[in-house]
């Protein structure tokens, strides 16, 4: 194995998504259904480089691609379809797939989202559709629910209705899709002891959007980590640091020997943000040990005290 390269065992994304929910629903839009009976994945490891060049986005296009060739009906007939009018792009197709039983044709956009969400953020723009989903604001502060649901309902799943997108898709010698639908997965965070309900209840237009089934977690500044410290030690939580790489599946990317070996107590996770030996933001998996090994039971966020705003005289 090479130094600068990622080797991932993509099974665990895989049951990941076909066990996961979407973010988001909308009646007058097509999802994808991930909760489908698969063959046996006999090809699971794939090499990525690591940071810088990792993307978490290809990654799960991988995994997609994977999960569509282990079902028994659907099979992919084209990714990331560039399509260009004169000399811009208009925008690209990820998927295009086959349902093998009618031979029906569908385009599929994808995307795995991580976003915390900011109860007191106030730089929200109240001729949003929706505002409070601006308050969904993704680790790093600079992406935000409103404006990938924006992008991805207005304008990639339209993209075949452009004549230009069929234009383009006849001279590649690929079928026009029947059909468009959306693959939109991943965690939404709740601030610590939040009841994640009630704040949707209490911003306008939410409930109506974000699926009560989402998968959920929670998050916390650095200065605040001694929250989470009864219930840590009340339900003997060890912290296990995710790298990027890791955030679709969590822990299961991990055995019971590793799991030992690399996480921490509660204590010894206080120390290592007291002493800033931990770069952040940084998601976690909460784990108990059980006599046949660990499960994962939570997932958090932990985040600079100052976010989601960047630090005073910062241009990040």
């Amino acid at each position: 194995m090479t130094t600068d390269r990622l080797i991932i065992d993509i099974n665990n994304d895989i049951d990941w998504l076909k066990a996961s929910q979407p973010l988001m629903r909308h009646s007058n839009i097509h999802f994808f259904n991930t909760h489908q009976p698969l063959t046996q994945n006999t090809q699971s490891l794939v090499a990525y480089g690591k940071p810088p060049i990792f993307r978490l986005g290809h990654l799960f296009e991988e995994v997609v691609d994977r999960f569509i060739s282990l079902t028994s009906k659907l099979e992919t007939v084209a990714r990331n379809i560039q399509i260009h009018n004169s000399k811009t792009t208009l925008g690209e197709l990820d998927f295009l797939y086959r349902n093998c039983i009618d031979g029906s044709i569908t385009h599929l956009e994808v995307a795995v989202k991580f976003y915390l969400f900011c109860p007191d953020d106030t730089c929200l723009n109240e001729a949003l559709p929706i505002p409070s989903l601006a308050k969904f604001i993704g680790p790093g502060s600079k992406d935000r629910l409103d404006k990938k649901w924006s992008r991805l309902t207005n304008h990639q799943l339209q993209l075949t209705a452009n004549p230009v997108t069929q234009a383009a898709l006849t001279a590649l010698d690929l079928p026009l899709p029947h059909k468009s639908e959306l693959l939109l997965t991943g965690i939404l965070f709740y601030p610590y002891q939040a009841d994640r309900f009630d704040l949707i209840k209490q911003h306008v237009g939410l409930e109506e959007v974000i699926h009560p089934n989402h998968q959920y977690g929670w998050w916390l500044p650095r200065k605040e980590i001694d929250q989470i410290k009864t219930q840590a030690l009340n339900e003997h939580w060890q912290f296990l640091l995710l790298p990027k790489h890791h955030w679709i599946a969590g822990a299961s990317h991990y055995d019971a020997q590793e799991i030992e070996d690399k996480s921490l107590s509660f204590t010894a996770l206080k120390v290592m943000l007291d002493k800033r030996h931990i770069a952040l933001p940084i998601m976690i998996a909460c784990v108990q040990k059980h006599k046949d090994g660990f499960k994962a039971v939570a997932r958090g966020f932990i985040v600079e005290d100052n976010w989601p705003r960047a630090p005073s005289g910062s241009n990040k």
